[in-house]
């Protein structure tokens, strides 16, 4: 995420994420608490697109019952991301990778997502 808009929707994921799930502990965040929060979040994240990330709040929202921490949102977004390299994976024209090649190369990656899964409890 590096364009301004970016900023604007990653704020606008954040905050509706905010809104529906309380922080742990029934703290309340003041404005400047809040622009650190979200500063921290963005450092990282910020290796994601804006997808990934809009994404992985969405799912944060019908999972947890409080408000994330970094972590929680950078190990969601990595399952996206996997997900995502499956479904292009798929697309490739035949001549680059032969089935086997293919085969294998899912089999590596879905490995991958379901040890994150697991990491992340959504089995």
């Amino acid at each position: 995420m590096q364009k301004p808009m970016d900023e604007k929707r990653f704020v606008q994921a954040m905050g509706k994420t905010r809104l529906v799930l309380p922080l742990s502990g029934s703290k309340t965040l003041t404005d400047p608490e809040k622009a650190v929060q979200v500063e921290m979040f963005w450092e990282q994240l910020e290796r994601y697109s804006i997808e990934e990330v809009e994404e992985a709040f969405k799912r944060i929202r019908g999972k947890l019952k409080w408000f994330p921490v970094p972590a929680n949102v950078v190990e969601l977004a990595s399952i996206i991301r996997a997900e995502r390299r499956v479904d292009e994976d798929h697309r490739l024209p035949e001549h680059i990778m032969t089935t086997e090649e293919r085969l294998a190369s899912m089999a590596r990656v879905r490995v991958m997502i379901d040890g994150l899964k697991k990491k992340f409890g959504m089995d």
